[in-house]
């Protein structure tokens, strides 16, 4: 099998989004500029890996633009 085989096989097999399970620990992570704010939500599974189980992305309104960076940030963690 070549390198790009094992390559296609590794991202087939790797588990992108995972069921949400309430006893393991969850991170947010938010991504911010001055035009959209993003926000995903990760979990840990039972060997520390944090895995994407949730994502939310949306464009600032034109009043929205000059908010200050920490505001934007609130804004995606509650929209999240």
């Amino acid at each position: 099998m070549s390198t790009f085989d094992d390559l296609k096989e590794d991202f087939y097999l790797a588990p992108i989004f995972v069921y949400f399970y309430p006893d393991h620990e969850c991170v947010v992570e938010t991504v911010q500029s001055d035009y959209i704010s993003v926000g995903i939500l990760l979990q840990l599974n039972d060997n520390d890996i944090l895995h994407l189980f949730a994502y939310f992305s949306k464009k600032h309104s034109i009043v929205k633009y000059n908010e200050e960076i920490y505001n934007k940030e609130l804004m995606a963690i509650k929209r999240t």
